[in-house]
């Protein structure tokens, strides 16, 4: 489901955009970049897969644009498809 677009990177607390997961995280992170929705994989606080989609974040209501902008930390696969199925359809 996910392609490992980008090198695997660590995260920490002090990492802006996509690095503000706490170190040891595993799961997802729902954000918003350049407009459009991106979500990373995290096994023990480092990337290992990204998955860029479709879902333009700039047409979202203004709460939802807010809450990506932060990125959202999503602990399940059937959390991120009921994320995503949300925001595309």
């Amino acid at each position: 489901m996910y392609e490992n677009e980008n090198d695997s990177e660590s995260i920490n607390d002090s990492d802006s955009g996509t690095g503000t997961a706490a170190n040891g995280y595993s799961g997802y992170r729902a954000i918003s970049e350049n407009s459009m929705l991106v979500i990373y994989k995290y096994s023990n606080g480092t990337i290992i897969s990204e998955k860029r989609t479709d879902v333009q974040t700039d047409i979202l209501p203004e709460y939802d644009r807010e809450m990506l902008k932060n990125g959202i930390d999503i602990g399940s696969e059937s959390e991120l498809d009921e994320l995503l199925e949300d925001y595309e359809g």
